[in-house]
């Protein structure tokens, strides 16, 4: 299965789109059915019209690279980083999903080549995060907007260009 597509306009106008590719992991035939026993990595495609998508060949980001001792990275944004490069943040399933599930991100100067950044964005003991989803302000910062397992969506604030995250209090939904 292939879920949680993000589109990003490319400098010459075409588009890439990062997906997460849903696999049974070995030794669990049913496992694309059964999360927990799933793996998944990031792929990507390109389009020159936004309708027709060219899967691109390689893995973006495998789970053994994205820190999930080769469970899931799930659902990645991309958005641009101050120094022109790129920034993917992801969900970073390591144990079974109701466990914890922090906010981890990578860095890339090309869209397809990513190096996995030390630590997490956002996490915490038994804390599940999903689906993150990056904005740039206006003046310069970053909202983090993710789900939290029972909990709803949050948000976070970076100040120093989508590094560090804090929580704002409260939930958005």
């Amino acid at each position: 299965g292939a879920v949680s597509p993000r589109v990003v306009t490319l400098p010459n106008g075409s588009y890439r789109m990062y997906y997460t590719q849903i696999l049974p992991r070995p030794g669990f035939p049913a496992g694309a059915n059964d999360y927990d026993n799933s793996t998944t990595r990031i792929l990507s495609a390109l389009s020159a019209d936004g309708t027709t998508w060219i899967p691109e060949p390689s893995v973006r980001l495998s789970p053994d690279e994205g820190g999930a001792n080769g469970l899931r990275v799930v659902s990645s944004d991309v958005v641009p980083r101050p120094d022109g490069g790129l920034r993917m943040y992801y969900e970073c399933c390591s144990e079974p999903q109701r466990e914890t599930s922090p906010i981890r991100s990578a860095l890339s100067d090309d869209g397809l080549l990513w190096t996995p950044e030390a630590g997490e964005r956002l996490g915490g003991p038994s804390r599940g995060y999903s689906s993150p989803r990056a904005v740039l302000l206006g003046d310069g910062r970053y909202r983090l907007y993710c789900g939290e397992r029972d909990r709803g969506i949050i948000s976070a604030l970076s100040e120093d260009g989508g590094t560090t995250f804090r929580e704002e209090p409260g939930v958005r939904i």
